[in-house]
């Protein structure tokens, strides 16, 4: 049973990822009328390239699949030699992405009120993703200690 983290790590992903695409619809279907979001997101990105989001919110979708095959490499280590010391350096990776989110969303707020209004719910809601996601990864690591004894 010490799988069953990583199985649900793979269908987290999947709803994570399905969560980003519901996401850049919903932005996209506000922007139809200006030819949809793309119009609007390359001159943001091209002003504010450190709060930058892709099309399809690619980059963050790209960075948490890369979080899950990290975390299955982890996984796998933890069940091998049966051991969380591996999980103390996960646990910077953690850290990290919470100081990554925390500085993105204090960037946020120092937009200009009219790209904040446009952009803060959608890119604030995306980013929150990243941390989110690799806490819960972090826990599954414990869980797959748990279960491979």
């Amino acid at each position: 049973m010490w799988y069953l983290p990583i199985v649900l790590s793979v269908i987290l992903t999947v709803l994570f990822i399905i969560y980003l695409n519901v996401l850049f619809s919903k932005l996209n279907k506000e922007w139809k009328m200006f030819g949809g979001i793309g119009h609007i997101i390359n001159p943001f990105n091209a002003c504010y390239p450190h709060l930058s989001i892709g099309n399809r919110f690619s980059n963050i979708t790209s960075n948490i699949i890369l979080k899950t095959v990290i975390f299955i490499a982890i996984s796998l280590i933890i069940h091998y030699t049966d051991s969380l010391t591996i999980t103390y350096i996960y646990a910077l990776f953690v850290l990290l992405a919470w100081w990554v989110f925390n500085k993105r969303r204090k960037d946020l707020n120092c937009l200009p009120e009219e790209n904040k209004k446009m952009f803060k719910s959608y890119v604030f809601k995306s980013y929150i993703t990243i941390p989110i996601f690799q806490t819960v990864l972090y826990l599954l690591c414990h869980l797959t200690y748990m279960l491979n004894n």
